[in-house]
């Protein structure tokens, strides 16, 4: 699945879980992927509403069926600071 497909998903999925964002990093949003890479996406909540651990792990479960790829999905608020910091430049934001 190319990248423009995964950011059509992610727009879909983000009113399904009301989260106020994704940010689409690493390497397929530096387009430095393979056919083995995972996706690295991070999720911004909305000020209302929490992404509790079920729906997390149901919608970490979705996107590796869609995608079928392993999916490093990560809350933005908890993201290491440092990786925030490398990684920023690539963001691409949903």
């Amino acid at each position: 699945m190319n990248k423009e497909d995964i950011l059509k998903v992610l727009k879909s999925k983000k009113a399904s879980y009301h989260l106020k964002n994704f940010i689409l990093f690493g390497s397929v949003s530096s387009a430095t992927n393979t056919n083995h890479s995972d996706i690295d996406i991070a999720y911004i909540e909305d000020d209302k509403t929490r992404l509790n651990f079920e729906s997390y792990l149901k919608l970490e479960n979705e996107l590796e069926k869609i995608f079928n790829a392993k999916i490093d999905l990560i809350n933005y608020k908890k993201f290491n600071p440092l990786i925030k910091l490398h990684s920023k430049k690539d963001f691409i934001y949903v």
